[in-house]
């Protein structure tokens, strides 16, 4: 990101969508890759995302809470003060109003691969559901003292 926007020469950029193909490939061939091929197929495309930020929420060491989102940069309110999320989110809402609709401005994971998760749950569940077998494949073949 260039503040929280992508970077305007990564769009279309073919050096850069080959470095994310190389990794999405990486992990097709078993090696440890974080991030999700749904995202890190998006991050390659760099094709719309619906955010929904309010899934990742945060806030910083004083207890403020950034809504709709940190790369927006408005701190609705303290978390401390309103004594719940849930006060905090209505203050935030009250103040700036719902988190905008269509927002594709960043590609922090964060935000980014859980929001496109949320649009994409089979393709979330298929992909967890072969890292579970995997791993337990791999616990029992570490276990098989018959060698």
């Amino acid at each position: 990101n260039v503040g929280e926007t992508v970077h305007p020469k990564l769009r279309g950029n073919p050096e850069f969508q080959g470095l994310i193909q190389r990794i999405i490939d990486g992990k097709k061939a078993g090696k440890t890759v974080s991030g999700s091929y749904v995202y890190l197929e998006q991050m390659r495309d760099l094709s719309r995302h619906q955010c929904y930020p309010t899934l990742a929420p945060h806030s910083d060491a004083g207890g403020n809470l950034w809504y709709p989102c940190r790369p927006i940069g408005a701190v609705s309110t303290n978390l401390i003060e309103c004594g719940s999320y849930e006060e905090a989110l209505r203050r935030g809402k009250e103040i700036y109003g719902n988190p905008p609709e269509g927002c594709d401005r960043c590609r922090m994971r964060c935000y980014a691969e859980l929001s496109t998760l949320v649009k994409n749950p089979t393709s979330f569940l298929k992909e967890t559901t072969g890292y579970l077998v995997e791993t337990g494949k791999k616990a029992v073949r570490s276990l098989d003292i018959r060698g």
